[in-house]
């Protein structure tokens, strides 16, 4: 039951990835899909209502509070954060808010299904000969960076949290937009 949720969050994204990578990285990755990620999911998380737990405490499973529709629109949203200008957690939460979980839930499924597809995309890297060649050359940098890494997406993560349940993802949603203004305004001059 777990196992297949999280399977189900996280396909999409191998499949898509595998596929069509080569594609993506191609013609998802300029500043005209930064701009029209930015305000594309900048709107809908100015609107989304978002509701949070309260009283209630979060289930140490979290997989069991989401259904297998959940997971499945929120897997099939996740495939978007291939595409230069998507936040992936913020897909992902937007996703399953708009599906009904509390912030705390989607925050914690997102997460959960973001670690696979982080790993292999680190680990993709570190296979191609050019992540070869740059961990050999920055061994230090790599291993200082992954770790730095780890404990700003954890204080990410916390102040995420704070702001969500208190604010919903509306001050994203406007920070999105006016980013995703500024960025055109600033290639158009």
């Amino acid at each position: 039951d777990v196992l297949l949720k999280l399977l189900i969050g996280v396909a999409p994204t191998v499949i898509i990835g595998l596929l069509f990578g080569d594609f993506i990285d191609e013609h998802l990755h300029g500043t005209n899909s930064v701009v029209i990620m930015l305000i594309l999911l900048g709107v809908p998380m100015i609107f989304v209502k978002s509701k949070s737990l309260t009283g209630d405490k979060l289930n140490t499973n979290v997989v069991q509070q989401v259904t297998y529709k959940q997971a499945t629109l929120i897997g099939l949203a996740q495939p978007l954060a291939l595409i230069s200008g998507t936040s992936r957690s913020g897909v992902t939460i937007l996703t399953g808010l708009i599906t009904g979980l509390s912030v705390e839930v989607a925050a914690a499924f997102s997460f959960l299904i973001g670690l696979p597809v982080t790993l292999g995309a680190t680990l993709k890297l570190m296979l191609s000969n050019d992540g070869q060649a740059f961990i050999q050359d920055n061994l230090s940098a790599f291993i200082f960076g992954n770790i730095a890494s780890f404990a700003i997406g954890l204080v990410a993560v916390y102040i995420l949290m704070d702001v969500v349940k208190k604010k919903g993802l509306r001050p994203f949603g406007i920070y999105r937009i006016l980013l995703g203004i500024a960025v055109a305004l600033f290639v158009l001059l």
